[in-house]
């Protein structure tokens, strides 16, 4: 769906797509910021959490609507902790963090902080989550090298 001015579209008929919701605008409806390339149209622009999510369309290349979804879960998909906006004190931040894949940059899922930062300790792999696993379930890890030296 392209938003339509017949007498725009005769002198520039240019036009891109919006980075909010994939609308295909005319660029004179389309604002370009000063330091950065994605374009939103008028309606993303009035959208009540513009400034929190034009940044995370164009990181994750997700659409509002997507990012509506995200930011309405109250829970994380790991530990299951409520959600809380900011830091808190005397206690840990519960704040939701779009956990993403590194290499490919396919969103994973909405987690917490405390989840967030556990993932990127262990590398953010599979592989590393597994190795914490086995050495819960493993019990004592320096006893068992400790019989394998002698």
């Amino acid at each position: 769906m392209v938003v339509y001015n017949k007498e725009y579209e005769e002198r520039s008929p240019k036009t891109v797509t919006c980075k909010g919701c994939g609308v295909d605008v005319y660029l004179r409806q389309a604002r370009v910021h000063a330091r950065i390339t994605n374009k939103y149209c008028r309606s993303c622009r009035d959208h009540p959490h513009y400034g929190k999510f034009h940044k995370a369309a164009g990181r994750y290349n997700l659409h509002f609507s997507e990012l509506d979804i995200i930011y309405n879960m109250t829970n994380c998909q790991i530990c299951e902790t409520v959600f809380t906006e900011g830091t808190h004190k005397g206690s840990a931040t519960t704040e939701r963090h779009i956990d993403h894949c590194h290499t490919t940059g396919a969103v994973r899922g909405v987690i917490c902080a405390r989840c967030n930062l556990a993932l990127g300790s262990l590398g953010d792999t599979a592989e590393g989550v597994q190795r914490a696993l086995d050495y819960l379930k493993g019990g004592n890890y320096a006893e068992n090298r400790l019989r394998h030296r002698n």
